[in-house]
């Protein structure tokens, strides 16, 4: 009886594993024209090297393509039949539940109502074009039209299905091709970050209109992290003696992931942020957080994890205070951060290693950026913003 590929032991190459005796198995999974998934396994023999295998492997994967090109009475799926496969693969691949929850949602309410019955053979640009038209005509239960951005979301939906269709169906281009996406209104250049004097008057008046955002407001301000590192942050994070953080987890929608770049990041706690994280927590205290026994650092009224439309209204009101010309996301304060270490003369590495950037890896890597090096330009970044906490409880 042959043994079970899930028991054979894995090399460094997807889909080549070693058996017992030392001989190499390949297997290869194409999925055919109906949308079934062919799964092919040969056991090479015992004289084959790994880099042999590597070949061998290859040519069964393209026997089972000239078998599946060659096959009679096949037909191309449809989108829904082959839209659900590929959901079904995105998730086992890992892909975060709710990304994947959005792209079924995307699915199911805009795109496979036009196109689900379309066979992928049969779909072409002026089927994508005449979807785009639809789509653009319709209306929210409010009456109001779709925003751009949410029509170009779902547009890179369908494109990323059908890009990958274009290998697993052998189709002989993506339908998509020369179709433009959805113009993205954008604001004017320079107008989606705040510069120090006005990011000063951000924090004076969160102080004013809504306290109970301070602390995380700042922790943004000063650390440039992302809204779901910030809200994953516990108070075993924070490390009074060091003044250090470590940003270890990422909160997405009451889940926690890894962080985005799958990475630990520690960085330099400033003794005013400290200090603001000391009254946000005895704050919570006073009013019997439920969040305090969980440990979450910036817990709701219900303790649970933040989401950032929690801060939304808040920031609203500041933001209309200040006659700003949009409403600040957490993601501007994070793009303003990034403004400051450019003013304060930061280098790419250590710009890198706060912002916690994944391009480059391999430089950050071998750098070794210290907590020396991160202090420095933190120190550098609060002196631009000329910060001081009795300037923002005076007002």
């Amino acid at each position: 009886m042959p043994t079970q590929w899930t028991k054979l032991r894995r090399t460094r190459y997807a889909g080549i594993r070693r058996h017992p005796d030392g001989r190499f198995v390949v297997q290869v999974r194409i999925t055919d024209g109906t949308g079934a998934v062919r799964a092919r396994t040969a056991t090479l023999p015992d004289n084959m090297t790994l880099d042999q295998a590597v070949i061998a492997r290859a040519n069964l994967a393209e026997e089972v393509r000239r078998e599946i090109s060659e096959g009679e009475g096949r037909e191309a799926p449809t989108l829904g039949v082959y839209a659900e496969l590929w959901i079904e693969r995105k998730g086992r691949e890992g892909l975060r539940r709710h990304t994947v929850n959005a792209y079924i949602s995307a699915l199911e309410q805009h795109i496979l109502p036009c196109l689900g019955n379309k066979k992928l053979d049969e779909l072409g640009p002026r089927h994508i074009l005449a979807w785009k038209d639809e789509v653009a005509g319709k209306t929210m239960v409010n009456g109001k039209y779709y925003s751009a951005w949410s029509l170009n979301s779902w547009f890179t939906v369908l494109r990323n299905i059908l890009g990958d269709a274009v290998l697993e169906v052998e189709l002989p281009r993506t339908p998509c091709a020369g179709v433009p996406g959805v113009r993205k209104p954008r604001a004017p250049k320079g107008q989606r970050y705040l510069p120090a004097p006005q990011l000063r008057e951000f924090l004076r008046l969160v102080k004013v209109h809504c306290p109970q955002h301070y602390a995380i407001t700042l922790m943004l301000v000063m650390l440039g992290l992302r809204w779901s590192e910030a809200s994953g942050l516990h108070r075993e994070h924070i490390d009074e003696d060091t003044l250090e953080v470590r940003v270890v987890q990422a909160h997405v929608r009451h889940r926690i992931h890894p962080t985005k770049s799958e990475s630990i990041k520690v960085l330099p706690l400033s003794p005013e942020l400290l200090s603001a994280i000391a009254e946000h927590k005895e704050m919570l205290a006073v009013r019997k957080n439920p969040g305090l026994e969980k440990g979450i650092l910036f817990p709701t009224e219900k303790g649970d994890y933040r989401l950032p439309s929690s801060v939304s209204k808040g920031w609203k009101r500041v933001s209309e205070a200040m006659k700003l010309p949009w409403t600040v996301t957490p993601h501007d304060l994070r793009r303003s951060y990034q403004n400051l270490l450019r003013q304060v003369g930061a280098g790419q590495v250590v710009q890198q290693a706060l912002m916690g950037h994944s391009s480059d890896a391999m430089t950050v890597h071998y750098s070794h950026v210290g907590m020396a090096e991160k202090r420095r330009t933190q120190e550098d970044v609060v002196s631009l913003l000329e910060y001081k906490q009795d300037k923002v409880n005076n007002g």
